[in-house]
């Protein structure tokens, strides 16, 4: 009974052995660390276009009409199983812009779901763009050229006026008063874009550029030498512009705090500020932007946060007594005083002594040096089993011109092979150990 019992552990060892070879090879090959950020969209070259009627193709991705309108592809992707095109145009007349778009409609791959068309003028400068869900029927008729001359004039005081409206627009205003407040709502799945213009034609201020349902409040001519007579409005649903006086805006007694959401404009009211507590930890993912204002000028403003939340911070007020809020959901401040002669204990930092496996990486960040660790555990499986087997081959009498062959070495010749060589050399030791043990003691 001794031999099958010496048999059977024998093909245990063997086993085991082979166990820790295959572990071995999987540590070897396995890389060090998985990006699951490095996933790609899919892109296939833009559909080939047939121009139809009065279009003509002149480059590759550009076509032009008779009366001067222009489309050029950009890019034409696959998402998640949908497919998205942008194009640009520049567009002529009102006409000219819808007989573009139903050259767009007509060629752009039936399954396509997402359309997005930049607007440029004839000097190829960039100044609208609007976006379509082409999966929701009816899709809206277009208006891309503003009309000015038909919109009303709305005279604005220091009482509540409101403005709406539906789609894109452009309303003429009459401001009186000076600085402001404009209150913004807006309802709809698509871009809103909201821009102020001056009396010379110039763009004043971008108060809100958002996708889907938005409510927030902005600052309006806070700046010298601004006055709003115009707003340009992009949006495929219905909106709301409300023109306040300054004495609206939220108002924090210092010491105070206050839970807003969104974009806001805020009024300090008492002693002297010194610090902002920020706690925006459950604002969404998007710019977080803090401005400070004086409240005797308004010459003196100060970015006091230019961030990405979630953000939590301290930050010290400079002067402002005014803040202007641009934020996507929940946020909250505090406002603190000034306190005299403040007497601080300042503990210097520690300073960091490396251990074996740190790297320093920069002036006091460390980092553990995994990768030694493991190569040092490997050299130890190897240097072990490497001793193992000149143990086990004087055990079993292996002796040189035993076989023929590369395997006709002794104990210490077997002990070098897989000391050197230990991905070949202990797997072909535990091959030729049965026949070295039939050759010293049969069976």
């Amino acid at each position: 009974m001794a031999a099958p019992v010496k048999k059977n552990l024998s093909d245990l060892r063997c086993i085991f052995f082979l166990v820790i070879i295959l572990v071995m090879c999987i540590i070897v090959v396995m890389p060090e660390s998985t990006d699951i950020q490095n996933q790609t969209n899919t892109i296939i070259p833009t559909q080939t276009f047939i121009p139809k009627n009065t279009w003509k193709k002149v480059k590759d991705k550009t076509f032009y009409s008779d009366s001067g309108c222009s489309i050029t592809m950009i890019s034409q992707k696959i998402i998640q199983g949908s497919t998205f095109v942008s194009c640009e145009l520049i567009p002529t007349t009102d006409d000219s812009a819808n007989e573009a778009f139903d050259f767009l409609l007509q060629n752009i791959p039936k399954d396509c779901y997402y359309l997005k068309v930049l607007f440029f003028d004839k000097k190829r400068e960039f100044y609208s763009q609007k976006s379509w869900n082409l999966q929701k029927t009816p899709i809206p008729p277009l208006t891309f050229i503003p009309q000015p001359a038909s919109t009303p004039i709305i005279s604005v005081t220091s009482e509540l006026n409101m403005l709406s409206g539906y789609g894109d627009s452009v309303v003429n205003i009459n401001k009186k008063g000076g600085r402001a407040i404009a209150h913004i709502k807006y309802t709809g799945d698509e871009n809103f874009i909201v821009w102020n213009y001056g009396m010379n034609g110039e763009r004043i201020n971008l108060l809100v550029n958002t996708v889907g349902n938005y409510e927030g409040t902005c600052p309006l001519d806070f700046n010298d030498g601004e006055n709003t007579v115009r707003f340009q409005i992009q949006a495929s649903g219905k909106w709301t512009i409300q023109i306040l006086p300054l004495d609206k805006m939220h108002v924090i007694k210092i010491p105070g705090r206050f839970d807003g959401r969104g974009d806001d404009v805020i009024y300090l009211e008492g002693g002297n500020p010194d610090t902002l507590q920020i706690d925006a930890s459950r604002a969404r993912s998007s710019n977080f932007i803090i401005w400070g204002y004086n409240d005797y000028d308004y010459t003196t403003r100060n970015l006091l946060v230019n961030s990405i939340a979630p953000y939590t911070g301290t930050v010290l007020m400079q002067d402002s007594k005014i803040l202007v809020i641009q934020a996507v959901g929940i946020w909250s401040i505090g406002i603190t005083t000034i306190i005299q002669n403040p007497i601080k204990t300042i503990i210097p930092t520690q300073k960091f002594i490396p251990k074996n496996t740190g790297k320093t990486v920069e002036d006091k960040t460390f980092h553990s040096d995994n990768k030694g660790i493991m190569n040092f555990i490997i050299l130890i499986i190897v240097l072990a089993t490497s001793i193992w087997v000149l143990i086990d081959a004087k055990t079993i009498g292996v002796k040189k011109g035993q076989i023929k062959g590369i395997a006709d070495m002794g104990p210490w010749g077997w002990f070098f092979v897989c000391l050197l060589l230990w991905i070949i050399g202990f797997p072909f030791y535990l091959i030729k150990r049965e026949e070295y043990k039939r050759i010293n003691f049969g069976g």
